[in-house]
């Protein structure tokens, strides 16, 4: 909140298997409500990350169907936008990538209903129709090029291009990195400044 200048509203939405979609995007929808009672849609920006970052764009679509005000600008970093393992990037980056590596983070994020929610676009962005994206406000992707979910990223960034939206993506170039790794890093340290210095930098363009 400090490097940024902003004030940070974090969301709790609940987890599967617990609680399995769409609860965690109905309560990532309705916390947007309630900013939109105290805040204007141009002063809101939906940041997520990993699956938080499948809830922005996720939220985003669910916002534009129900016809409210949309935010400002959407962050991801490091997105899981379609089903694991769909991508080559999965295969190619599996040791470079522990962390996501041989894990069914679909099975976490959705619960045990995950195999017949594949072609759902509130459930994976990257199968929204042209029309539903379009219209989306400006967005900034990040992911490292050594992340298993680097390729969720190149396919989503082509979908948002290819329906008009305002794109910016970051590919940083790691040997090896932790999945979420800006999640890891502060502004004060090296690299950490490296990745939210951009971001910051954006964030002022909107």
């Amino acid at each position: 909140a400090d490097f940024f200048k902003l004030k940070i509203f974090s969301v709790e939405y609940r987890l599967a298997p617990e609680y399995p979609f769409p609860i965690g995007l109905q309560d990532c929808v309705f916390a947007y409500k309630w900013l939109l009672k105290k805040f204007k849609p141009e002063n809101i920006i939906i940041f997520g990350g990993s699956a938080g970052g499948n809830l922005t764009l996720t939220s985003c679509l669910a916002i534009k169907q129900e016809n409210l005000p949309l935010p400002s600008g959407l962050i991801t970093l490091s997105g899981l936008f379609n089903k694991q393992g769909v991508y080559n990037s999965y295969k190619r980056n599996r040791h470079s990538d522990p962390m996501i590596g041989g894990n069914n983070s679909d099975e976490h994020y959705l619960g045990t209903l995950s195999n017949s929610l594949g072609n759902n676009p509130l459930v994976y962005p990257v199968k929204a129709h042209k029309d539903q994206l379009c219209g989306f406000p400006p967005t900034y992707l990040w992911v490292a090029r050594c992340e298993c979910l680097c390729d969720d990223t190149v396919v989503m960034e082509r979908r948002l291009v290819e329906a008009g939206v305002q794109v910016r993506t970051s590919y940083d170039e790691y040997p090896y990195s932790v999945h979420g790794l800006p999640m890891f890093l502060t502004p004060s340290e090296p690299d950490g400044c490296l990745i939210w210095g951009p971001i910051k930098d954006w964030i002022n363009t909107l």
